[in-house]
């Protein structure tokens, strides 16, 4: 992914204490699924 500068409002996100589930289940998500493989695969299409 891109290095991209973050905004204030990021920054202040970021800091929140609680995770919502859709946060949990994207971050266990990104950990398990091997991205860089799957869009090669899909890349021609």
């Amino acid at each position: 992914m891109k290095n991209i500068e973050k905004s204030f409002a990021d920054l202040e996100y970021e800091n929140k204490k609680r995770k919502t589930r859709r946060e949990l289940f994207l971050n266990r998500m990104d950990s398990l699924i091997p991205w860089d493989a799957l869009v090669e695969q899909i890349r021609p299409y």
